[in-house]
Order: structure tokens, then sequence, then C-alpha cells
């Protein structure tokens, strides 16, 4: 299994990948633009000395066989005539600029009606110089801009940027999903596994303590061999309920907290003097699984009494509603507090603080709280001498 680190390392990797292959296109994408504008400037310049040439013909021929009057009508109608006769094939949109008059002639015809059609000419000449054509007493000015190619190229890598992505949360989604199935049958598997094989000694400890009470002994030390069977037949059931579907039902959470702060005050080391203390009400009835829960409280409080490294502290556990009905539950130490960054981590599979911490208690309060009783747990917050661990069910 990869650790922390070469974890981070791989996806620092994965990211400046995903930004060199970005930058990488968007600069291909930026070259093919500039080609393309390139060549556009290069071939409407040349249509523009051309229709520049024919004006001048047509300009010459009208002046020489027409009265003066009758000579502008028919040079802007041939002008005109000769303008659209040129761009009708050219994939890109034109305007020319009578510049004396302000009358405008476009390819396509409806470009020069729309409204904003100074804010188009505006724009065209911020890609491409417009270009003067002058022959005479005529002075024209003919815009143009990108061809539909180059505009549907602007917009490629925006699409394919679209589809990387949503081709990495497709397979991150699957990927997800299939790493919580497999944790979920781990899970499954072991704590079945487990089940069954405390189950044996288990029932081997049972007789052998009915034997001993049938012959006649008694006294404390076969009180502690009950209470530790029973407390294996509770494990016993804990690992037997995480491994199955679990069935949700009404009980007291006061007095499931009651019973835990009790038995974690016998747990508390007789070099520490830690004080539990309980702030809820008497009787608060929610619906779930008593025994697991009370499995997942306890690792928190057992995290609780580790983090108070001095000879003395405080755990707190206090109940109250949000505003969706739900009950808050806070779990408050005097410990040493969590580092910002370990805030999600401490519930992580594996993870732990402790040199010979095995990180599967928190991550157990967890799959039990979220994914058994579809709550929550997370840090509320956690500064030294001041960490809450809150449960939301």
């Amino acid at each position: 299994m990869l650790d922390l680190k070469n974890k981070n390392i791989l996806k620092i990797s994965f990211f400046i990948i995903i930004a060199g292959l970005v930058i990488s296109l968007f600069y291909i994408n930026s070259w093919v633009i500039d080609t393309l504008r390139e060549n556009l400037e290069k071939k409407e310049k040349k249509i523009a000395y051309s229709y520049k040439f024919f004006i001048d013909e047509i300009y010459r021929n009208v002046l020489s066989t027409s009265e003066q009057s009758e000579s502008d009508e028919k040079i802007d109608d041939k002008i005109i005539s000769l303008f659209q006769e040129f761009v009708k094939d050219i994939d890109s949109p034109f305007i020319l600029k009578d510049m004396k008059d302000g009358t405008l002639t476009s390819h396509p015809a409806e470009l020069s009606k729309k409204t904003n059609i100074n804010q188009i000419i505006q724009d065209m000449g911020s890609v491409f110089d417009p270009i003067p054509i002058k022959v005479d007493q005529l002075e024209f000015k003919l815009y143009y801009g990108d061809s539909s190619m180059v505009k549907l190229i602007r917009f490629i890598p925006l699409i394919e940027i679209s589809i990387a992505l949503l081709s990495i949360i497709l397979i991150s989604t699957i990927y997800f999903i299939s790493k919580k199935n497999f944790q979920n049958k781990l899970y499954a598997g072991m704590s079945k596994e487990t089940a069954h094989q405390l189950g044996t000694p288990i029932s081997s400890l049972l007789g052998w303590s009915q034997y001993i009470k049938d012959k006649g002994l008694e006294g404390k030390v076969l009180e502690y061999i009950d209470e530790d069977i029973d407390r294996l037949k509770k494990i016993s059931e804990r690992f037997s309920k995480i491994g199955s579907k679990t069935k949700l039902s009404k009980f007291s959470l006061s007095a499931l907290l009651d019973e835990l702060v009790e038995y974690s005050k016998q747990r508390i080391p007789k070099t520490k003097k830690i004080k539990i203390h309980s702030i809820y009400a008497s009787e608060i009835i929610i619906n779930g699984d008593k025994i697991l829960l009370l499995w997942a409280f306890e690792n928190i409080i057992k995290n609780s009494i580790d983090a108070i490294k001095q000879n003395s502290g405080q755990i707190k556990i206090n109940i109250k509603k949000n505003k969706k009905n739900k009950f808050i539950i806070d779990f408050t130490d005097t410990g040493i507090g969590i580092s910002r960054m370990n805030w999600k981590k401490i519930f992580s599979p594996g993870f732990s603080s402790k040199p010979r911490g095995w990180g599967v208690g928190l991550s157990l309060s967890k799959r039990i709280i979220e994914d058994i009783h579809f709550g929550h747990i997370f840090v509320h917050n956690s500064t030294e001498g001041n960490t809450t661990i809150r449960v939301i069910l």
C-alpha cells in the first residue's frame, strides 16, 4: 500500500500533467488561430486590391458613358453588385463602409441591419486592420472578421477540456464507488470472520465459568471473569452487526451515553485525573443501533482520553438540537489538539497520530455514524486545550 507521502506525490504529478496538457492545448489552439488569421488577412488584402481595381474600371467606364447625375447611381449599384459577387462564396463576414455618407454594405446582407452594427465594426477593426479602398473621389473601408472555422476552433479547447473533466469526474466516481464497495465488503468480511473467531473461545470460557460455579467456587475473580466474558460477547456482537445489514430501532441516547460515561471512567489510567461531564437532557430518544453507536462513541471518548497528555483534564459531552431537528452531540476534551491539516485525515482508515496506533477507531466511528446511521462526524474545532468532535444524528 502506498504511504501518504507517495500518494501526495502521485496527486501532484497528476495535476502537473493535466495542467501541462491544458496549457499545450491552448498554445496549439492559439497557434492554429493565428495562422488561420494570417492566411485570412492575406486573402482579404488580395480581395480588396482586386476589388479596388474593378471599382476603378467601373468608375472610369461609367464616367465615360453617362451623365454625372446618372453616373453616381450607376456607380453605387455597380459597386454594391460587384462587392456581393466578390464575397458571396467567402466564409467570413464583410462590411463595406462608404466613408463619405456612412452607407454600409455587408456580407451576409442582414449583418448591416443589426442594431449593434457599430460595435461589430469596432470589434472587426480591433482584430484586423480595415483595408482602405480609394479610387478618385470614391473612398471606402473594408472591414472583415474571423471565419466560421476560426470561431469554431476557438471553442474546441473548451469542448475538449469539458469532455476531459467529465471523463475524469466519471472515472473518479466509478473508482470511488468501486473502492467504497470494496471497503464495505472488506469491512463486512473481516467483521464476520472476527465475530466467528471470537465465538469459539467465548463459548469455551462460558463453559469453564459454569464449571467453576458448579464446583461451588465463588469470589471476586469469578465476577471479573464473567465481566470479561460479557465484554467479549459484546465485542463479538458488534463485529457481527457491522458485518451484516443493520436494523435501526428507537432507544434512549441519554441512557446510552450515561452507560458510556460510567464505563469510560473505569478505563481512565490511574496516573490521570480526567473528569467526564454530561450535559444533556435525561430522556433523548433517537432511531439507530444502540450497540454500534455505543462502539462509535466509545472510540471518540478513548481518543479524547489519549489526547490528554497532562495529569489532569476534562471531557464534556453536550447534546443539542439544530434547526433541522437533528441532534448535535459534541465531545470536547482539553487534550493537545489536532492539526488543521489532519481534521479530515483522522477519520481515514490507517491514519493515526499515535506511534503504535492502527488508525481504525475513528474510521470505524465514521462508518457507523455516516454509512449506517446516515449522520455526520467531523472536527468542529481544535486548538490546544479545546478540541470538539461533532456528531450529527
